[in-house]
């Protein structure tokens, strides 16, 4: 208490009064006894600054990290991007302690042209990328004559130096570029920074958390890189048992031309004779270098708190996936960086314009936080449902006009058969069908049922026929392909002829540069399947509704609809390409065994095909209707609130299978909408069912109202 007693003893006359005294005493213990033992500066550090403590990497370091490394840069720029993009406003404080938006205001202005150099966005992102890759930012103050703040400008975090102060915490802070200086007043900078653990005056830089994760990466790719520069391929020899001299260089000759160089990489080739490969170094495989790759980027990523699909990482996400892991990118990531910024600000900036004056981010204004339309109704539904609102009330909640004159549009509901509050529990509220003591015999029941399997095949054959078109448009474009693909081998002498237009044993055949582009492939089954697919459940799911009764649409976009269509068009755009790929192999292979010419080889593939068109489009068609068709009702059936259960009916005809047929199969089962029948299927044509469950399948779901 040493600096109290000297406060004494040159301000404190003995005449004060004790009120005056008791006075100094409080303003003296105001001040932090820590600031002295952290922020005692030296000679040496007044002039410096406090020097960082860089233990993994410079400031330097952290940007050329940023320029160099994908994922770093990725991540980064989202959130710089992102945040940059929410609009800042400005309030006064209420007497109620509210906020009112201000349309004018010179801190407006300066927000909105913080200099005639730098404009609002470039400002927002440098502080934002600075606080995630230095863990500090700083934005200068430029004053006018009068001393109002009329500019801000960023400071470059690797310039900048703080100088401390025993009693105030920071003196000044120091800029530096090329050994000169420009020392500025503490209340002339912003200083944003995150917390670090060990250091009282700078941020921690996420990049010094996932510094471990970076290196490796870039690692790897410096690794990559000199993998395809060295002939894509790891170092080795070929051992040719029994040869001579003028085999083995006649070998290595047309290896070199064949598969050398980073464009004849990843080809498959067929090679006659007696080879052995002999590695002398770790391929890729074994390195595991993709699943190496992938983790790197995803504790990356998980440091920057930034999912995937932001930085396009999409691999076979579907729409509600997207949307999810957007607003988790927002909520978790931006909103809290955006409060820290905004905290800063009203603490060191707002108040150079008066004390009832606040600076926010206008978060209301942050499209993927919005509530999506759909989502609000389906909202407001459930209120409904659940007697918490009347119709009414929801048209208002939807800034609709409330219905006049209608008095059930003025009462509560309750779920179920969503029946008025004073109607429930009341006997004879409803009219009820009459009992029958004596039921008779189910032909009726039967006969309903075959008029629901009928309209499902309606419906089906419909669909069927849609998708069974655009399959045979597929496979017929991709025949043409893969059959030019032979012709073009041939045309630039890959595959060599003899004499009489046959290909020998040992000749080669490069068989990926005869099948077809699979990635193309992939993306027009991808917009097969997504159209028809999606269309199958939403028809279903719709029918299924309107059968029931249900005053609600089906909603397409929930979450479990799209996550169905997304699985089962993943799979099949992959299945059909392996399919076809396998078959087409085959074909090539026992053509090459066989000596056979470039004209057979064209009439294999041309067969290949025609069964594709012909056969399997059918197949593919009525399997990917059926399930989608069945996972629509069941959907259906679920997002309804009458309670039910399910029951598996086939055609009971003579092509049915045993394990869906009547007696000894599923037929007729009745289960819980969650619950699985016997054959472990939650529904005719599931896509998680074995093949021979699934596939031709005719099979459907009717409802069992409870």
């Amino acid at each position: 208490m040493a600096l109290l007693d000297y406060i004494k003893s040159k301000f404190i006359k003995p005449d004060m009064t004790d009120v005056v005294a008791s006075q100094y005493e409080e303003l003296v213990a105001k001040q932090s006894d820590t600031f002295s033992l952290i922020a005692s500066p030296s000679k040496f550090i007044e002039k410096l600054g406090v020097p960082r403590n860089e233990s993994v990497g410079t400031y330097r370091d952290f940007g050329r990290t940023y320029m160099r490394e994908v994922w770093v840069f990725a991540a980064v720029k989202a959130i710089m991007e992102a945040a940059a993009d929410v609009p800042v406003i400005v309030t006064k404080l209420l007497p109620d302690g509210t906020e009112e938006p201000l349309d004018k205001h010179p801190l407006i202005d300066l927000m909105t042209n913080v200099n005639p150099h730098t404009g609002r966005s470039m400002l927002l992102e440098s502080t934002f990328g600075g606080l995630e890759l230095m863990g500090n930012a700083y934005i200068e103050k430029v004053r006018s004559h009068g001393g109002q703040v009329v500019e801000l400008y960023p400071l470059r975090a690797d310039r900048v130096k703080i100088v401390p102060h025993a009693k105030d915490y920071i003196a000044s802070f120091i800029y530096e570029v090329g050994g000169s200086k420009v020392t500025f007043d503490a209340k002339d900078v912003i200083h944003h920074k995150t917390w670090n653990p060990l250091d009282d005056f700078y941020g921690l830089s996420t990049l010094e958390a996932a510094s471990l994760p970076v290196e490796v990466d870039l690692l790897a790719q410096v690794y990559n890189k000199s993998f395809f520069k060295n002939r894509a391929m790891p170092e080795g020899f070929f051992v040719i048992k029994n040869a001579g001299k003028d085999q083995l260089e006649a070998a290595q000759a047309q290896l070199e031309k064949k598969f050398k160089g980073a464009k004849n990489s990843h080809k498959i080739g067929m090679l006659g004779g007696d080879w052995q490969w002999l590695s002398l170094g770790l391929k890729q495989k074994e390195a595991d270098f993709i699943n190496t790759r992938k983790m790197n980027r995803e504790d990356i990523l998980a440091s920057f708190r930034v999912p995937p699909v932001i930085v396009g990482v999409v691999d076979g996400q579907f729409a509600a996936n997207v949307q999810e892991q957007l607003k988790i990118f927002w909520k978790l990531c931006i909103l809290p960086k955006l409060q820290r910024v905004e905290d800063q600000w009203n603490d060191q900036l707002a108040p150079e314009f008066g004390d009832d004056i606040r600076i926010r981010f206008d978060k209301s204004k942050i499209e993927a936080l919005q509530e999506d339309e759909t989502e609000k109704v389906e909202r407001i539904s459930k209120k409904i449902a659940n007697g918490v609102i009347t119709p009414n009330e929801a048209r208002s909640e939807l800034g609709l006009d409330e219905v006049k004159g209608n008095k059930a549009l003025d009462m509560f509901y309750i779920s179920g058969n969503l029946v008025p509050i004073e109607s429930a529990g009341q006997q004879n509220a409803l009219p009820q069908p009459p009992k029958d003591d004596k039921p008779k015999e189910n032909k009726a029941v039967r006969f309903k049922q075959v008029e629901r399997w009928q309209e499902f095949v309606k419906q089906l054959t419909k669909a069927e026929d849609a998708m069974r078109v655009d399959m045979e448009r597929f496979f017929r474009k991709q025949q043409r392909e893969v059959v030019r693909n032979v012709e073009r081998n041939e045309s630039d002498q890959r595959v060599t002829l003899s004499v009489n237009g046959s290909m020998a044993l040992k000749q080669q055949i490069l068989l990926e540069e005869i099948l077809f582009d699979e990635f193309d492939a992939e993306n027009q089954l991808e917009d097969i399947g997504t159209s028809h697919i999606g269309a199958a459940v939403q028809r279903s799911g719709t029918q299924a509704l309107a059968t029931l009764g249900s005053s609600f649409g089906f909603n397409f976009r929930s979450i479990e609809v799209e996550q169905f269509i997304a699985n089962k068009v993943l799979k099949f755009k992959k299945g059909i390409n392996e399919t076809t790929r396998e078959e087409i192999r085959r074909q090539l292979v026992d053509a090459q065994r066989l000596g056979e010419s470039i004209t057979q080889i064209q009439n294999r593939i041309r067969s290949v095909y025609d069964n594709a068109a012909q056969v399997r489009s059918l197949r593919i068609a009525r399997t990917e209707m059926v399930g989608a068709g069945n996972f629509g009702t069941l959907t259906g059936m679920k997002q309804s609130t009458i309670p039910m259960q399910k029951q598996w009916l086939s055609s009971r005809d003579d092509i049915v299978r045993d394990s869906h047929s009547a007696g000894v199969g599923v037929d007729g089962e009745i289960k819980q909408l969650g619950e699985p029948f016997s054959n472990g299927l939650e529904y005719p044509g599931d896509q998680n069912g074995s093949v021979q469950e699934v596939v031709n399948c005719r099979c459907t779901l009717i409802e069992i109202v409870e």
